[in-house]
């Protein structure tokens, strides 16, 4: 089955809502198009190969990885490598959720090695931060660590995830709080945010059972969980996707970091989906994000358009 990335009539208005940081990325954004041939690609879904359960944790955890690899690889090419980060809430959700599959197979047919991770899971009583971070850490430096095994330019790795995920995603772009013991480093150098929380100071919903206290007993926890106040000038790329209708994480979080990253000048853009409530996926029968978040990554990571086998 081949599947083209092309981007219909409701991605079109939806991308003449999109909002950025320079009047250049403006352009950018509201002019998303199919015509690029680093976009228009057909690609052949079934020839994504994925590895599953690598335990990239190490052997005693039972979160796993699941490594998609690129069809029609070349030898001796490196390919940029996307970290994805499922949702749920921080107390579920899985690497092999529909939507996580979904991002996977659109963005390893375009050329990207992607790690499909599990982290763990927050319960009443049993926080998971700071850990879960550090999980999300370890993903980025196990791709470094194992680039040439899989073929990974270990300078362009990148992270997407929805809501839960769609923080943490964020959170690697941060700097480090401490480096790590073999001097790797878990920091992406793009981030791709659906429907994302990024102020957990000023969310409608408190996130007390990732981080184990209320806002009012431990603000300082919930400060350092936040995206927005963990910005800095190198701070990576960015692609903000939120709809208007979410009930879950309201628009206003992504609209907050939006706004501080223009203040500081940062590479970004905002789209707002009309309508769009919580955890829709990369492509549903309303929307179709794949070839801007295709052209975004592309851009942001530099890369050189790749020369895929004839489609068959």
């Amino acid at each position: 089955m081949i599947l083209t990335l092309q981007l219909g009539a409701t991605l079109f208005l939806v991308a003449l809502m999109a909002t950025t940081g320079t009047a250049q990325q403006d352009a950018a954004a509201t002019r998303v198009t199919t015509a690029s041939s680093d976009v228009n690609r057909a690609v052949v879904e079934e020839a994504v190969h994925p590895l599953r359960d690598i335990p990239y944790l190490g052997p005693d955890r039972k979160e796993k990885m699941d490594l998609y690899l690129p069809a029609a690889a070349v030898e001796g090419q490196k390919r940029p490598a996307i970290v994805i980060i499922h949702g749920g809430g921080y107390t579920g959700g899985s690497k092999s959720s529909r939507r996580e599959i979904q991002m996977a197979q659109t963005l390893s047919a375009a050329g990207y090695v992607c790690a499909s991770i599990d982290y763990r899971l927050a319960s009443k009583g049993n926080p998971s931060w700071p850990g879960v971070l550090e999980d999300c850490r370890a993903a980025v430096r196990f791709l470094r660590a194992h680039a040439d095994e899989y073929g990974i330019d270990p300078e362009r790795i990148g992270a997407i995830g929805g809501s839960a995920g769609g923080l943490l995603s964020l959170l690697l772009g941060t700097r480090e709080e401490a480096p790590a013991a073999d001097g790797i480093s878990g920091r992406v150098s793009a981030v791709v945010a659906l429907y994302a929380p990024t102020d957990l100071t000023v969310t409608e919903r408190e996130r007390t059972v990732l981080i184990g206290h209320s806002r009012a007993e431990r603000p300082d926890l919930h400060k350092v969980a936040s995206p927005l106040h963990r910005l800095t000038p190198d701070y990576p790329p960015t692609l903000l996707i939120h709809g208007t209708a979410d009930k879950t994480v309201e628009l206003a979080q992504s609209e907050l970091l939006k706004a501080a990253m223009e203040k500081m000048n940062l590479q970004h853009e905002l789209i707002v989906v009309p309508g769009g409530a919580h955890s829709f996926p990369l492509k549903n029968d309303a929307v179709d994000f794949r070839a801007k978040v295709v052209e975004f990554l592309d851009r942001s990571l530099r890369v050189a358009p790749l020369q895929l086998s004839p489609a068959r």
